[in-house]
């Protein structure tokens, strides 16, 4: 279902928190982004559920168990069904959204993270099940704002610009991924669906909708270069003494379509990029290390691997049966439990000779890592014994972040990280 096609009026609006008022040249340039808008998201949705069919058909497929196999049929049942409102209602999203923008005002804004339900900068106390929604579309609107950081950046300058010379964010620009995230799971939050058919529907919009926001983002930032928008960004070199230099804002010409050419230099690209960085050696030093066990690498190099998944899922029923025995162990003074080795059990995983498949690199990787950190910090003598109970606990939930999203070790803004640094 395709959005409305018509004008947005601005004419007899009732602003009741704001004065802002769009300048009159400004009115054709930001109707011509929104028939941009209209023109690319249906389409880019369409695309997600032909694609999310086939992902649920496949997993049905595999599915290792009668119950789960029949939860991906059901979900492909109840998805189909419910297309119609979940498209209809999504498209209204982003363009009521895109429209109290441009009506009252960036505080107008509708649909950013924190309106959706999601409060990225803090946890609270939530259902497990909320807790994975949140965290699969938080991750998914930093993977798109990283992804596409140099478009948002010129469209949050010159919206910026059209809208009385403010400053804008990702957070409260209407087509930013935020607000694209957020519209959608308005919309899918209330669906009664297994919360792993739900992560799979989350992934699904994540690569063919979030992912593919780019043709869309080089479309109107075009409109506003050839509308006259700050066709170039300028932006200053910043020196500090004693420091090297922070890139701050230089002069760039935006290309005739009107997109960023250059990347933006600062502080927190550098942090970002040593962060991949540590994480990439880290990476090849625990691959290194279980290489040396020539036996067991010779042994499973041939072995199917286990679905990420699959041991998310693992991880799951651990974290439901050993909730007691996870804040005792570490009451005693037994650190960090051997995840790897309940998980093998668990998962019915034998070791050495006597495997029959194995979990994936990227996952043990994971598994090695929050084990190294969980232990480190629950070897802490100042720690006082009932708050390593409960950082014990956040052991499995930090496990399960880091198998669905890497980007957990790469970026110290990263909400899980976050949390465990509080």
């Amino acid at each position: 279902m395709a959005f409305q096609d018509n004008i947005l009026s601005f004419g007899n609006t009732k602003v009741s928190e704001s004065t802002f008022v769009l300048a009159e040249e400004h009115r054709n340039t930001v109707n011509a982004c929104r028939q941009a808008v209209l023109k690319t998201l249906p389409k880019l949705m369409e695309q997600m559920f032909e694609t999310l069919d086939d992902a649920l058909y496949k997993l049905a497929d595999k599915a290792e168990s009668s119950n789960r196999q029949t939860a991906y049929f059901d979900a492909m049942r109840d998805v189909r069904k419910d297309r119609e409102r979940i498209e209809s209602g999504f498209n209204s999203n982003i363009l009521s959204g895109y429209d109290r923008f441009w009506q009252s005002g960036p505080a107008a804004m509708l649909f950013d993270i924190q309106n959706a339900g999601i409060d990225s900068d803090s946890f609270s106390l939530v259902e497990e099940e909320e807790l994975e929604e949140g965290l699969a579309i938080d991750n998914m609107v930093v993977r798109g704002e990283n992804h596409y950081y140099r478009e948002i950046y010129a469209l949050n300058q010159r919206f910026g610009k059209m809208a009385g010379g403010i400053e804008l964010s990702a957070k409260n620009n209407p087509v930013a991924p935020a607000a694209i995230a957020g519209g959608f799971y308005s919309v899918t939050k209330g669906m009664l669906l297994d919360v792993q058919v739900k992560l799979v529907i989350y992934k699904q919009f994540e690569y063919r909708v979030i992912d593919a926001l780019g043709g869309l983002y080089e479309e109107i930032n075009g409109i506003l270069f050839r509308a006259g928008i700050l066709p170039k960004l300028t932006r200053k070199l910043i020196r500090k003494p004693g420091h090297s230099p922070i890139y701050s804002r230089e002069e760039v010409r935006a290309p005739a379509g009107g997109a960023v050419s250059e990347p933006i230099y600062d502080h927190d690209q550098s942090e970002a990029e040593f962060q991949v960085e540590l994480f990439s050696t880290l990476q090849h030093l625990l691959s290194r290390r279980r290489s040396l066990d020539s036996t067991q690498a010779s042994h499973a190099i041939e072995l199917p691997v286990v679905a990420s998944s699959d041991v998310v899922s693992a991880l799951s029923s651990l974290q439901r049966s050993n909730i007691s025995a996870l804040s005792n162990m570490a009451m005693l003074g037994s650190g960090a439990i051997d995840i790897r080795a309940s998980l093998l059990q668990a998962m019915q995983i034998g070791q050495g000779q006597q495997a029959k498949k194995k979990i994936g690199d990227n996952d043990e990787n994971a598994i090695d890592i929050i084990a190294m950190l969980f232990e480190f910090v629950l070897e802490d003598r100042n720690l006082p014994d009932a708050m390593k109970a409960q950082l014990a606990r956040l052991q499995i939930p930090m496990l399960k972040v880091a198998i669905l999203d890497s980007a957990v070790f790469r970026k110290k803004s990263h909400p899980a990280r976050r949390l465990l640094n509080n």
